[in-house]
């Protein structure tokens, strides 16, 4: 008997240092991995998220009733736009902000806002609201989009889920419906959790090439976004320990229903505290994806079965095995 008690010493040695060593490297690569990914990440082509500049524009090859005499900019409108979140509701979709910024005889930019000199209209793509009409000779504020997710049953395969979708916008003077030329700037911020890219569609009567000017008022991108390297880490870590724990309560059962330990109540807590555990990760998972994830099917129901069945087996063996006070009898008991 003490012969099979020390094996079983030094199996639980060996196996401890494997569990530490493999607990450094985890670490470790975690610690790298964490430094260098980045939350989020915004890719735009370089001619998007340059600000409207009157004399690049001015040298342009621009119709000239765009150029009036005594004004120092083309009349030309920037329809400036920042993305902000991502929303999974009943509808899910992208979040973002339009500004108007006008030049020339249309209006004249100010910091963050825009004055214009005649009123303008604007249709654009949205859930809700979708029309703004633009007061003359008043502060120009901002509207609130929300457009609208193509393959939104994607967030099954989370955190390896993706989206597409369009935005596209008008702009006309309110009085005489006729078009206005504008051009298209888009924010480069990151939304965090997201890696995004942004792509300019081409329409018709665009003239340009650094930065596009449509002559009718229309402007278009499409965007694609999936989940950052970061957001990916942090739900490989947390699945880490849902599936770790449950290894180490599966290695305690086996060894209590093999008489190498004893029954207790304190094991009885620990997996019950480590089922309540799991449901706690779960709820944290970044981004809180909905319950019926591929994630869910695969790795949290099945944790969850199994340490019920765990909880139930070591009530079991509490309530029947006469062993749960082995470590209070003498080494040379027939039982021991």
């Amino acid at each position: 008997m003490n012969d099979r008690f020390v094996r079983f010493s030094k199996r639980s040695d060996e196996l401890s240092n494997f569990l530490l060593i493999f607990g450094a490297l985890l670490f470790v690569a975690y610690f790298i991995a964490a430094i260098s990914l980045a939350p989020g990440k915004m890719q735009v082509s370089k001619d998007l998220t340059q600000v409207f500049d009157c004399k690049k524009i001015a040298s342009a090859n621009l119709p000239l009733e765009l150029n009036v005499e005594g004004q120092n900019c083309p009349s030309v409108t920037e329809q400036v736009v920042n993305l902000e979140a991502i929303i999974f509701d009943d509808v899910s979709y992208l979040k973002g902000t339009l500004r108007v910024w006008p030049a020339g005889e249309i209006g004249s930019a100010l910091v963050n806002t825009g004055v214009a000199q005649r009123a303008l209209a604007m249709s654009f793509d949205s859930l809700n609201e979708t029309s703004w009409q633009i007061p003359a000779k008043q502060f120009i504020g901002s509207r609130t989009f929300e457009i609208p997710l193509n393959n939104t049953g994607a967030i099954s395969r989370y955190p390896f889920d993706e989206y597409t979708g369009s935005w596209a916008s008008f702009l006309e003077d309110f009085q005489s419906s006729k078009s206005l030329a504008s051009t298209l700037t888009i924010s480069d911020k990151p939304i965090y959790g997201w890696e995004m890219s942004v792509n300019q569609k081409a329409l018709p009567n665009d003239l340009g090439s650094e930065k596009v000017v449509n002559l009718d008022g229309r402007e278009a991108f499409e965007w694609q976004a999936n989940r950052s390297g970061s957001i990916k880490l942090s739900f490989f870590l947390l699945i880490a320990v849902m599936i770790l724990g449950t290894v180490s309560a599966v290695i305690l059962t086996k060894s209590i229903f093999l008489r190498r330990r004893p029954p207790t109540l304190a094991a009885l807590g620990w997996l019950a505290t480590s089922l309540f555990a799991v449901l706690e990760i779960r709820n944290r998972f970044p981004g809180e994806p909905p319950l019926g994830i591929s994630a869910d099917l695969f790795v949290t129901y099945p944790v969850t079965i199994t340490l019920l069945a765990l909880i139930l087996a070591n009530t079991y063996f509490w309530i029947n095995r006469d062993d749960w006070d082995m470590k209070n009898r003498p080494n040379d008991s027939p039982d021991f």
